[in-house]
Protein backbone atom coordinates (compact mmCIF):
# COMPACT_ATOMS: atom_id res chain seq x y z
CA UNK A 1 0.00 0.00 0.00
CA UNK A 2 3.03 2.31 0.99
CA UNK A 3 4.40 1.54 -2.44
CA UNK A 4 1.29 2.47 -4.43
CA UNK A 5 1.03 5.77 -2.65
CA UNK A 6 4.46 6.38 -3.03
CA UNK A 7 4.11 5.94 -7.15
CA UNK A 8 0.95 8.49 -7.35
CA UNK A 9 3.05 11.07 -4.96
CA UNK A 10 6.62 10.44 -7.33
CA UNK A 11 4.43 11.10 -10.66
CA UNK A 12 2.40 13.86 -9.06
CA UNK A 13 5.66 15.83 -9.06
CA UNK A 14 5.21 15.69 -13.27
CA UNK A 15 1.94 16.39 -13.07
CA UNK A 16 2.05 19.19 -10.85
CA UNK A 17 5.28 20.94 -12.51
CA UNK A 18 3.40 20.28 -15.71
CA UNK A 19 0.06 21.92 -14.97
CA UNK A 20 1.71 24.78 -14.10
CA UNK A 21 2.21 25.56 -17.83
CA UNK A 22 -1.29 25.77 -18.95
CA UNK A 23 -2.39 27.40 -15.96
CA UNK A 24 0.32 29.89 -15.85
CA UNK A 25 -1.09 31.06 -19.26
CA UNK A 26 -4.72 30.06 -19.10
CA UNK A 27 -6.15 33.72 -18.46
CA UNK A 28 -3.33 35.58 -19.89
CA UNK A 29 -4.06 33.83 -23.51
CA UNK A 30 -8.02 33.61 -22.87
CA UNK A 31 -9.07 37.08 -20.47
CA UNK A 32 -11.76 34.63 -19.23
CA UNK A 33 -12.88 35.99 -15.73
CA UNK A 34 -13.65 31.77 -15.22
CA UNK A 35 -10.14 31.18 -15.62
CA UNK A 36 -8.75 34.16 -13.39
CA UNK A 37 -9.98 32.10 -10.29
CA UNK A 38 -7.41 29.37 -11.12
CA UNK A 39 -5.06 30.94 -13.38
CA UNK A 40 -2.56 33.71 -12.68
CA UNK A 41 -3.69 36.85 -14.09
CA UNK A 42 -0.66 38.98 -13.86
CA UNK A 43 3.18 38.40 -13.42
CA UNK A 44 3.42 38.66 -9.51
CA UNK A 45 5.11 36.13 -7.31
CA UNK A 46 1.54 35.98 -5.23
CA UNK A 47 0.02 34.73 -8.44
CA UNK A 48 2.47 32.58 -8.85
CA UNK A 49 2.00 31.25 -5.67
CA UNK A 50 -1.29 30.74 -6.20
CA UNK A 51 -0.68 28.91 -9.58
CA UNK A 52 1.20 26.69 -7.10
CA UNK A 53 -1.93 26.00 -4.70
CA UNK A 54 -3.95 25.32 -7.43
CA UNK A 55 -1.59 22.76 -9.39
CA UNK A 56 -1.51 20.81 -6.31
CA UNK A 57 -5.17 21.19 -5.64
CA UNK A 58 -6.05 19.97 -9.40
CA UNK A 59 -3.54 16.67 -8.97
CA UNK A 60 -5.16 16.09 -5.45
CA UNK A 61 -8.81 15.90 -6.32
CA UNK A 62 -7.69 13.70 -9.33
CA UNK A 63 -5.53 11.53 -7.18
CA UNK A 64 -8.26 11.30 -4.37
CA UNK A 65 -10.73 9.76 -6.91
CA UNK A 66 -8.16 7.33 -8.40
CA UNK A 67 -6.91 6.01 -5.07
CA UNK A 68 -6.86 8.61 -2.45
CA UNK A 69 -10.32 7.10 -0.75
CA UNK A 70 -8.03 4.58 0.60
CA UNK A 71 -5.86 6.58 2.72
CA UNK A 72 -6.66 7.38 6.38
CA UNK A 73 -4.78 10.43 6.05
CA UNK A 74 -4.80 11.52 2.58
CA UNK A 75 -6.71 15.22 3.04
CA UNK A 76 -4.32 16.15 5.68
CA UNK A 77 -1.35 15.20 3.65
CA UNK A 78 -2.71 17.45 0.55
CA UNK A 79 -3.24 20.23 3.02
CA UNK A 80 -0.17 20.34 3.51
CA UNK A 81 0.99 19.84 0.36
CA UNK A 82 -1.33 22.85 -1.42
CA UNK A 83 0.15 25.29 1.12
CA UNK A 84 3.92 24.18 1.28
CA UNK A 85 4.02 24.54 -3.06
CA UNK A 86 3.17 28.39 -2.66
CA UNK A 87 5.04 28.81 0.50
CA UNK A 88 8.37 27.46 -1.22
CA UNK A 89 7.55 29.82 -4.33
CA UNK A 90 7.25 32.32 -2.36
CA UNK A 91 10.47 31.79 -0.05
CA UNK A 92 12.77 30.45 -2.55
CA UNK A 93 12.09 33.42 -5.07
CA UNK A 94 12.44 36.01 -2.58
CA UNK A 95 15.86 34.14 -1.16
CA UNK A 96 17.45 34.61 -4.45
CA UNK A 97 16.35 37.37 -5.91
CA UNK A 98 17.23 39.05 -2.52
CA UNK A 99 21.11 37.68 -3.02
CA UNK A 100 21.42 38.04 -6.85
CA UNK A 101 19.56 41.07 -6.94
CA UNK A 102 17.51 39.84 -10.14
CA UNK A 103 14.77 37.50 -11.52
CA UNK A 104 15.68 34.58 -13.55
CA UNK A 105 13.11 32.44 -15.92
CA UNK A 106 14.66 29.25 -15.58
CA UNK A 107 15.42 29.83 -11.49
CA UNK A 108 11.66 30.13 -11.07
CA UNK A 109 10.47 27.10 -12.92
CA UNK A 110 13.25 25.42 -10.72
CA UNK A 111 11.26 27.00 -8.06
CA UNK A 112 8.16 25.39 -9.09
CA UNK A 113 9.76 21.93 -9.40
CA UNK A 114 11.23 22.08 -5.84
CA UNK A 115 7.85 23.24 -4.65
CA UNK A 116 6.30 20.42 -6.05
CA UNK A 117 8.76 17.70 -4.77
CA UNK A 118 9.07 19.19 -1.17
CA UNK A 119 4.55 19.20 -1.56
CA UNK A 120 4.20 15.74 -2.78
CA UNK A 121 7.31 14.32 -0.43
CA UNK A 122 5.23 15.94 2.95
CA UNK A 123 2.07 15.02 1.29
CA UNK A 124 3.31 11.33 1.26
CA UNK A 125 5.08 11.60 4.82
CA UNK A 126 1.79 12.45 6.32
CA UNK A 127 -0.47 9.97 4.14
CA UNK A 128 1.90 6.97 5.29
CA UNK A 129 2.43 7.87 8.75
CA UNK A 130 0.89 5.48 11.25
CA UNK A 131 -0.68 8.53 13.28
CA UNK A 132 -4.27 8.67 12.95
CA UNK A 133 -4.87 12.56 11.94
CA UNK A 134 -8.77 11.64 11.86
CA UNK A 135 -9.54 15.10 13.50
CA UNK A 136 -7.22 16.91 11.51
CA UNK A 137 -8.46 15.41 8.52
CA UNK A 138 -11.90 16.33 8.91
CA UNK A 139 -10.50 20.14 9.27
CA UNK A 140 -8.29 19.51 5.86
CA UNK A 141 -10.50 20.30 3.50
CA UNK A 142 -11.97 23.28 6.11
CA UNK A 143 -8.56 24.87 5.30
CA UNK A 144 -8.40 24.08 1.96
CA UNK A 145 -11.58 25.88 1.16
CA UNK A 146 -10.07 29.07 3.30
CA UNK A 147 -7.19 28.77 0.76
CA UNK A 148 -9.51 29.02 -2.31
CA UNK A 149 -11.70 31.84 -1.02
CA UNK A 150 -8.71 33.84 0.17
CA UNK A 151 -6.80 33.26 -3.37
CA UNK A 152 -9.84 34.29 -5.25
CA UNK A 153 -10.45 37.57 -3.00
CA UNK A 154 -7.42 38.51 -3.68
CA UNK A 155 -7.47 37.71 -7.40
CA UNK A 156 -10.01 41.14 -7.51
CA UNK A 157 -8.94 42.60 -4.35
CA UNK A 158 -5.23 42.25 -3.68
CA UNK A 159 -3.43 44.10 -0.14
CA UNK A 160 -1.35 46.68 -1.55
CA UNK A 161 1.79 45.08 -0.93
CA UNK A 162 4.88 44.27 -2.56
CA UNK A 163 3.88 40.52 -3.16
CA UNK A 164 0.93 41.07 -5.08
CA UNK A 165 2.78 43.43 -7.65
CA UNK A 166 2.85 42.93 -10.86
CA UNK A 167 6.52 45.01 -11.43
CA UNK A 168 5.90 44.23 -15.30
CA UNK A 169 2.22 45.35 -15.78
CA UNK A 170 2.78 48.15 -12.96
CA UNK A 171 -0.58 46.50 -11.47
CA UNK A 172 -1.99 45.02 -8.55
CA UNK A 173 -4.81 42.27 -9.42
CA UNK A 174 -6.86 41.76 -12.24
CA UNK A 175 -7.52 44.89 -13.87
CA UNK A 176 -11.34 45.25 -13.59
Amino acid sequence: MKQRIKKWEIIGVFIIFALCFPLHYGYEKTENTLLALVCPVNESIWEHARMGFYAVLIYAVVEYFLIGKEYKNFWYGKLKAVYIMPITIIMLYYTYTGIIGKHFIWMDIGIAFIGAILAQYISYSTIISSKDFKKRQSLSLVFIVIGIIVFTVFVFNPPKLPLFFDKKANQYGIPL
